[in-house]
């Protein structure tokens, strides 16, 4: 950052006077996020019509949500939790489960990918869309908090 400064002013007997200053200064940058999240259809999110009949059916019809994490940092990240608002992505309905640990960035093991299931509810149909948020939280080896989240809306067909 560059700040520059001038003033003017009169002195007692009405002389003028001024002067000027400027001054340089490197501000912080914030840390590179330690995670990136995605469940969008570029990782596999998608409707599912589980009775092919080509429109979405309450209680019968899906959206599978296709979850990848990256570790983005150069430190193992520990204590892994999943959530969503949906209140989907909970243990037991991750087709992987998730991890305890990912490695390093660059590393064997600093990713994971996995899918949850929400079936369709009644005010789903309704709109014509599912819209859910998944949270990834994380601890670094300094014991900080690391969390990203992705969202997405999915759209399906409706009568």
């Amino acid at each position: 950052m560059h700040n520059e400064a001038t003033a003017t002013a009169l002195g007692p007997q009405n002389q003028p006077a001024s002067g000027s200053d400027t001054n340089d200064a490197t501000l912080p940058q914030p840390p590179p996020p330690a995670m990136a999240l995605d469940i969008s259809d570029l990782v596999g999110t998608h409707f599912v019509d589980a009775n092919e009949n080509g429109v979405a059916d309450v209680g019968i019809d899906l959206i599978q949500f296709a979850i990848v994490l990256n570790n983005l940092s150069g430190d193992t990240l520990t204590d892994i939790t999943a959530s969503d608002l949906l209140g989907d992505a909970v243990a037991g309905n991750f087709q992987t489960p998730v991890p305890a640990s990912l490695a390093p960035h660059g590393s064997a093991n600093d990713a994971w990918q996995s899918t949850y299931n929400h079936i369709l509810t009644a005010a789903d149909v309704a709109a014509g869309h599912v819209y859910d948020e998944l949270t990834v939280t994380a601890l670094d080896s300094q014991g900080h908090t690391q969390t990203v989240m992705a969202e997405w809306d999915q759209f399906f067909p409706v009568i």
